[in-house]
């Protein structure tokens, strides 16, 4: 993440301080995050017991799984830019 953004959410109260580390394990694995509803695809290690069982749901990147689940007006969102 950009700096400058980082710095902009601290100053709004949307974080407490700028972090730019990843969180969590990075599996390889993306998937649709439709419990949280944040709106993109996960690579957490967390998906779903049915995700996990029929690998439609699963993606080797994180455009493949945007592309996917969250077309249209949603994926620059889903890709985070």
């Amino acid at each position: 993440i950009n700096q400058t953004i980082l710095d902009c959410l601290v100053v709004w109260g949307t974080i407490s301080e700028a972090r730019t580390e990843v969180r969590g394990p990075r599996t390889g694995v993306f998937y649709p995050d439709w419990q949280y509803q944040s709106g993109t695809c996960l690579e957490d290690g967390n998906e779903p017991l049915y995700m996990k069982k029929n690998d439609v749901w699963l993606f080797s990147s994180l455009e493949g799984c945007c592309s996917r689940f969250y077309s249209g007006w949603n994926f620059n969102k889903c890709m985070n830019v």
